[in-house]
Parts: structure tokens; sequence; C-alpha cells
């Protein structure tokens, strides 16, 4: 896709949302997307989605950073400002504002838990949870990996407890795919997943070595066989 057919929210051009001839295999069945942004992301997951059919797969990678631009997104709109100087200026006030008392005080105040959360929440369910919870197709999801904390509410910590880490960015993503694995990589650069959880019942994995996601997995413990699948040839 060029960026001039394709538009994005509210008809703005998404420039880098395109079919990349580099990475597209002969057949032309392999499509990816560029985005820079929320507004690229969001278009490009439509996009993908609205193109997927059963036997497709759409990779995500990664969905943490969709967490970050739709917090960009939202601190753009809200408070005009790009997101590492508006918590700077958090930070700056904060200093500004030793020794004061409450009333002479003043705050910008880092985002509100129960005014801008739920924004920002609610513009993650429409525009990715909603898709990502029913896809057309195979998904497959990569996250950063982020320390479980303290703080983690119940849910979260009954699930990913027994790790100490979670997948990085909106907390009910670790709850949304159907498997959840845990992938490690030892200092040797050796690959090792572990089940974290399978509503398949399939078989439980722990530091289980991995070159091939395909074969190791999806073949060996998934249950997938080989097909023969015709294919068009390219024009």
């Amino acid at each position: 896709y060029r960026g001039s057919e394709t538009k994005g929210a509210k008809g703005s051009e998404v420039t880098t949302l395109l079919r990349d001839s580099e990475y597209e295999n002969p057949n032309g069945n392999i499509v990816i997307y560029h985005c820079e942004g929320w507004d690229e992301n969001v278009a490009a997951i439509k996009d993908a989605f609205s193109r997927c059919g059963r036997h497709d797969w759409i990779v995500i990678d990664n969905v943490t950073m969709l967490w970050d631009d739709v917090q960009k997104k939202f601190i753009q709109q809200i408070f005009g400002s790009e997101i590492d100087k508006y918590f700077l200026e958090v930070r700056l006030e904060k200093e500004r504002n030793k020794g004061k008392s409450d009333k002479d005080a003043k705050t910008l105040g880092v985002l509100e838990g129960w005014m801008d959360w739920p924004v920002i929440n609610a513009m993650w369910k429409q525009n990715v949870a909603s898709y990502i919870l029913n896809p057309p197709g195979h998904l497959f999801m990569m996250a950063e990996i982020d320390t479980l904390n303290k703080e983690a509410d119940q849910e979260v910590k009954g699930l990913f407890g027994p790790y100490g880490v979670k997948p990085k960015g909106q907390k009910r993503t670790g709850h949304n795919p159907q498997t959840v694995m845990l992938m490690t990589v030892t200092r040797q650069g050796a690959w090792k997943m572990t089940t974290i959880k399978d509503r398949g019942q399939r078989e439980k994995l722990e530091q289980e070595p991995v070159e091939e996601f395909a074969k190791d997995y999806l073949f060996k413990v998934g249950g997938w066989r080989a097909t023969d699948v015709e294919m068009e040839e390219a024009k």
C-alpha cells in the first residue's frame, strides 16, 4: 500500500503503511507494515484484520510499543506535548513545589487514574483489544518482559506470579491470547520456551530448547501437520 492510497484515522495519510517489496516473497502473500505512531498502527491493524483469512497469520511485533503509542497519542491530544517533554515538566514542577503548601503549589500532575486511564484504556479496547480478542486467522504477538511488582492486581499475579515477570504493556494483554509462552535466551544465545498459559491443554513446557517455533512448538506440541497447499503463480 502506498501512503497516497491508504487513509488512516480521520482521513489522514498513513505515509509509511505500505507493501514493502523488499520483504515480499515471490508469491506476494507476505506483507509487512512499517508503522510510526498510534494512527498508523491502528490503520495497519484494521487493514490486516480485514484481509486476513482463516489460514493466514497476523504478527504484531511488538504489542508493548502499541501501548506506549496510545499513551503518547493521549498526551499529545490533551496536553499538546510530546510524552518526554510532558513528564520532564511534571518532574520539574515537583522540584519547584518543594516546601510549598498544597494551596500554593502549581501541579501539572502525572496521568490521573480516575480521569485519564479510563480514556486511554477505551482507546486501546476499541482499536487493539477488540481485534486481538477475536482474530479471523492465526495471531502471533510479541511483547517485552516486565518485572512483576507488588502493586500488580490479583488476576495478573495469579497468572504470572510464579514466573516473576509479565508482558509489558496494557495489563489485560497477557490474558487475551489462547497461549502465552515465556521466551528466554541464555548467554550462549540459545532460546528456551516455557508455557505460562495454554487453553488448549497441551503439554506444558519448562525451559524447552527452541530453534524453530513452527517445528518445535506448532508441530511438536500444538499438533499441527503439514499439508499440500496450492498457490497461485505470481503475475
